[in-house]
């Protein structure tokens, strides 16, 4: 979306292919008509991505005026009808409310609607319903998985929640240091995860027993991104670590043509 300055931001090499465009070849007027009409971001924390000097509703509102070409007052209009839809209460006053006025939960739904407001063909979600109850929770799901068969719209979650994984998404791509660790369809994934890391994360979320169950943990920590190791990152946390895997890097192997996993175990 171009919105890490460069420097301290660089793109090393690759491509970002959009509707058989590469957005790297775009000017910035380019990218800027893309930019929250055609490509959307919901941001983690919504308190330090709203503007704390505007209302609510200009924010939102601005998106409809800027990429849709509506006037003001029929902008706001809009805006409070998706307020009220995703669960704003008293949307008429909140629109005229400025963030800190509001709840997290609250700041969050903002942060969807003005995400939402323009359709876009892709929408980028970073743990989308981290502030919000339960409640609100499913009916944000349902909200995106409405508007995603309503318009064509693809989505990228970015999330640790694996049970948010499996609602939403049709492919899961497990990520470690930076790297693409196992990838497939979400149903394969939780039914035969291959990488011992996987299997820990799944390992780790608690379940409703009768008996209490002391929950798995993977021991170790992330090492540091600027000091990777020779091998695998994952090998000092590995209970399935060999030599190989300390000396060198695994590459991306196939097990089938829709599940892929980096790691030595499953070498062709």
């Amino acid at each position: 979306m171009g919105l890490i300055e460069s420097p301290p931001g660089k793109i090393v090499s690759g491509e970002i292919n959009f509707l058989g465009k590469n957005l790297l070849n775009c000017s910035e007027k380019e990218i800027s008509l893309i930019r929250g009409n055609e490509i959307s971001i919901i941001f983690q924390e919504p308190l330090t991505s709203l503007n704390p000097t505007h209302t609510c509703g200009s924010q939102v509102a601005e998106s409809l005026m800027i990429h849709k070409g509506l006037a003001k007052k029929e902008a706001l209009k809009k805006t409070i009808e998706l307020f009220k839809l995703v669960g704003i209460p008293l949307p008429e006053k909140r629109v005229n409310e400025y963030p800190f006025q509001l709840s997290g939960g609250m700041r969050q739904r903002v942060m969807i609607v003005m995400a939402l407001i323009c359709k876009p063909k892709l929408l980028i979600a970073d743990e989308p319903t981290t502030f919000l109850d339960v409640t609100i929770q499913a009916q944000i799901i349902e909200l995106l998985k409405q508007l995603q068969k309503e318009i064509g719209m693809a989505i990228i979650m970015v999330t640790h929640d694996l049970a948010l994984e499996f609602e939403i998404c049709n492919r899961i791509i497990i990520m470690y240091a930076g790297q693409v660790y196992e990838e497939a369809p979400h149903e394969e994934l939780f039914t035969n995860p291959l990488h011992p890391y996987t299997i820990g994360l799944l390992k780790s979320i608690p379940k409703i027993t009768p008996e209490k169950i002391r929950l798995s943990a993977i021991n170790g920590s992330v090492p540091n991104p600027t000091n990777l190791p020779d091998g695998c990152s994952f090998y000092s946390r590995c209970p399935r670590a060999m030599d190989v895997c300390k000396e060198n890097k695994p590459k991306l192997f196939y097990v089938n043509s829709r599940h892929s996993v980096r790691c030595w175990l499953f070498k062709n």
